[in-house]
């Protein structure tokens, strides 16, 4: 099986996509749509910076080896939103994580409503300083939603294409709507400590995609645009 473009949108939804290298919460390197390598022999390093097409590429590398693991380590029937939940999983957890996992044994036992409820399990990560485990809101978040699609039934009807349609309507008028400059600052920068909040500025991409499309020249630019308005406020002692 495959990653359908549902699958790959919860992935993108909760990696977010970042041109600069980053720390990721676990503490390593991480750049694109999540990605901490460019080859087997190559990790990501402080500094790095890649385009839009670029991390891509990378993350459609990346979903070849976690689809070869789902349709390797799973020996029951699945159906494509179960697939979909398990590739975005193990995209954040990694393959030797999920093939020792009691998620693993429980699913080749058909438990299916146990298979479930174990992602809510796996919403802690190492502290970079103390490497001590410690919940994380959006972990917690991302599994839920992994459980969610991991229950719900494959297909999708006209009545859910057409809400989709909808949904997609409405972020790009929430694109569109205008900020002031002030209401921006508030929103790119943290006041404690006057660092970029990447949450808010990978929210304002999403839309950005939505509007132009993943590939279009429009998108690279206003990519720019955004990481050379970010980098001016951080200088700014106003927020």
């Amino acid at each position: 099986m495959k990653t359908s473009e549902k699958g790959i949108k919860l992935i993108k939804e909760f990696e977010g996509f970042r041109n600069k290298a980053y720390l990721c919460s676990a503490g390593v390197w991480t750049i694109g749509y999540g990605s901490t390598r460019y080859s087997p022999k190559r990790k990501v390093k402080q500094g790095d910076q890649i385009s839009l097409e670029e991390a891509e590429e990378l993350l459609a590398n990346d979903l070849i080896k976690f689809e070869t693991a789902v349709n390797k380590f799973v020996t029951v029937k699945i159906n494509q939103n179960q697939f979909d939940a398990l590739v975005c999983f193990i995209y954040n957890i990694g393959e030797g994580a999920f093939k020792s996992s009691t998620l693993l044994k429980k699913l080749k036992l058909k438990d299916f409503t146990g298979t479930a409820d174990e992602f809510l399990r796996w919403n802690k990560a190492p502290s970079p300083s103390t490497g001590k485990l410690r919940a994380l809101p959006g972990l917690t978040r991302r599994r839920t939603a992994e459980r969610k699609l991991f229950l719900s039934k494959a297909g999708a009807s006209s009545s859910a294409k057409t809400e989709t349609k909808i949904n997609n309507k409405s972020k790009k008028a929430s694109f569109d709507e205008k900020f002031s400059l002030d209401e921006l600052k508030k929103g790119l920068i943290r006041r404690e400590n006057n660092s970029i909040n990447n949450k808010v500025k990978n929210l304002i991409l999403k839309q950005a995609q939505i509007k132009f499309g993943s590939k279009s020249k429009e998108l690279a630019e206003f990519t720019a645009y955004l990481d050379g308005l970010t980098d001016g406020l951080m200088l700014s002692k106003k927020v």
